[in-house]
């Protein structure tokens, strides 16, 4: 999982990116007409893990089947859910490279 550093990071932009790609995963997921437990099953992970990647917590980690999996699930394609996980990736270290910055005296 990539989580942020909640020292560095201002509160309300924090989550930004993480919230849209959460909400994102989220939209999918009701649209395939999934429940969370039911997703975390079928991709192998806790149902807290898909609850914490929608309300944008943290991002899944896009290693081994998951990808594959939480695809099909969702009712999209790979290239799909890793453009979107890498935009948001960026963006947070965007984020955080600008807080730390702003921490410099």
């Amino acid at each position: 999982m990539f989580a942020l550093d909640t020292k560095k990071v201002p509160i309300a932009a924090r989550s930004a990116p993480l919230l849209e790609f959460g909400g994102w995963l989220r939209t999918l997921r009701e649209e395939a007409d999934r429940t969370g437990p039911e997703v975390a099953q079928k991709i192998g992970v806790v149902t807290s893990n898909v609850y914490q990647w929608e309300l944008g917590y943290c991002l899944p980690s896009l290693e081994g089947d998951l990808p594959r999996k939480y695809a099909r699930l969702l009712g999209t394609t790979v290239t799909e859910l890793r453009k979107r996980h890498k935009e948001a990736r960026i963006q947070v270290k965007r984020m955080q490279r600008e807080a730390t910055s702003n921490f410099i005296v």
